[in-house]
């Protein structure tokens, strides 16, 4: 199945699916929220590809989307994120320490491909924050996720975050 997800088209899936894919990203987003990133780090499959590109304003807004070869502000596989998260235990991240109070709200979920045990998902991401009782700042953008059924489970294959921001307000230590 392509995954480009340059054009999504939205099919029509069983409510039962959609209302377990919609429980699935609310509760992974919600293991973000409550700094429950092992658990997380769990909802991904092995061969994880978790991007964030770089995003340009041009007269045409899907051609200012980067793609995975490109450059751009995140990118990880289920090993990096690993490490990413480990090293927010050693109290050395220092963006990170005291932890980023979260909010993820994930809505507009839209299923754009079924492929046997594979799908494609698009939905919008807003990721509010509070650091240090003095900073807030929020994100907003969307995602295509690929999700896979593991084992009788859902995970995460593939995640692009595309965020509507070109100008971020600071570094990214959060994850989307």
């Amino acid at each position: 199945m392509e995954r480009q997800h340059v054009k999504e088209r939205r099919i029509m899936t069983s409510l039962e699916t959609q209302h377990e894919v919609e429980q699935f990203l609310y509760y992974e987003a919600s293991l973000l929220d409550d700094g429950k990133y092992d658990e997380w780090l769990e909802q991904f499959t092995d061969d994880l590809q978790y991007f964030v590109p770089i995003r340009e304003t041009l007269d045409n807004p899907e051609e200012g989307v980067g793609d995975i070869s490109d450059i751009t502000l995140m990118i990880d596989n289920k090993d990096s994120l690993g490490l990413r998260i480990a090293r927010l235990g050693t109290g050395m991240a220092h963006a990170e320490t005291p932890r980023t109070r979260t909010r993820h709200n994930v809505n507009n979920v839209i299923i754009t491909e079924v492929d046997d045990e594979t799908l494609a998902i698009r939905c919008n991401v807003n990721v509010s924050a509070s650091r240090l009782e003095r900073t807030e700042f929020s994100f907003y953008g969307y995602r295509f996720d690929t999700v896979k059924r593991v084992d009788g489970k859902l995970k995460i294959a593939q995640r692009k975050v595309i965020l509507d921001q070109t100008l971020l307000p600071r570094t990214i230590s959060i994850l989307f």
